[in-house]
């Protein structure tokens, strides 16, 4: 692959990376205005059924509390990935051993087809 080629499809991943990260804001943007313009709703609702204990209200409050800090610290992780690029691969996940069994196989089909 020439040069110009690889810098292209680098630059491509990268774009496609950070388009997935604003993709992932806005959903996360808009769940979350959704989940606090509802929540008096939700509420209502688990009242007007009458299974609205105190404990059944803790676990609500916490996870209309909770998601959008968990999925914040996702979001945070992922624009990082996004924006940083190469800092994180799976590639880099791999044991060595894998990496040599893996060099090896690609020199061995590469010499069949000669």
């Amino acid at each position: 692959m020439t040069k110009s080629k690889l810098g292209y499809k680098e630059a491509r991943t990268k774009v496609d990376r950070i388009r997935d990260f604003y993709e992932h804001a806005a959903i996360y943007f808009i769940a979350n205005v959704l989940l606090f313009a509802f929540k008096g709703k939700i509420y209502g609702f688990f009242e007007a059924k009458e299974v609205l204990t105190a404990d059944f209200q803790y676990f609500l409050w916490l996870n209309i509390i909770l998601t959008p800090i968990i999925w914040g610290v996702i979001l945070t992780v992922h624009g990082w990935l996004a924006f940083k690029g190469k800092i994180f691969s799976w590639k880099n996940l791999k044991p060595n051993w894998l990496k040599r069994w893996e060099e090896v196989q690609l020199q061995k089909f590469m010499n069949e087809d000669q």
